[in-house]
């Protein structure tokens, strides 16, 4: 009893709308999974109902994160705010949209890469090549449907193409978790 209101009290400056998704992990992270805190825990999955942590996109997270190539054929790190660019820590994205919005340098025909790194493993999941921006790079057929990252892997994009000097990807994503 004593340990759910303390998680209560923690919060108890914050309301639904301060959508505090931030403070509602670092409360949640270190609560074992165990008996002894089954009402602790039952405290934890109220305030994620009502803060939507249930899947759904979490209202107001909603961001275009971006990344700027400008090496040809360098892998650069979309940066979701965590450790190496990965999403922190309990957090998971949804990526609804990628867009290559600007190329520059060199002519001709451009090969865009996006790929999903564990940071021993990459994973491509989308190539395309195409010669002028915008490139709307489509999630019904060429990358997953409901690609989603978390704290584990980071997403990396690149662009090749003899001369480049920059080319810049934005992604559309919002939070689940």
């Amino acid at each position: 009893m004593l340990r759910e209101k303390n998680f209560y009290e923690k919060l108890n400056t914050k309301t639904i709308e301060d959508n505090p998704s931030d403070l509602i992990q670092t409360l949640s992270n270190p609560v074992h999974l165990e008996e002894k805190n089954k009402a602790l825990l039952d405290a934890i999955i109220q305030v994620n109902k009502a803060t939507l942590r249930d899947g759904k996109h979490i209202p107001a997270t909603a961001a275009i994160f971006t990344a700027t190539a400008t090496e040809s054929a360098s892998l650069n790190t979309i940066d979701f705010g965590g450790t190496d660019g990965a999403p922190k820590k309990g957090e998971v994205y949804a990526i609804s949209a990628m867009t290559i919005e600007n190329v520059s340098g060199g002519s001709g025909d451009v090969i865009y890469e996006v790929l999903v790194t564990d940071g021993t493993e990459s994973q491509s999941i989308v190539k395309r090549t195409q010669t002028t921006p915008p490139v709307n790079l489509n999630q019904e057929l060429e990358y997953p449907h409901r690609l989603e990252i978390d704290s584990n892997v980071q997403l990396r994009f690149s662009a090749t193409r003899s001369g480049l000097t920059a080319a810049k990807i934005q992604v559309y994503a919002y939070r689940l978790y």
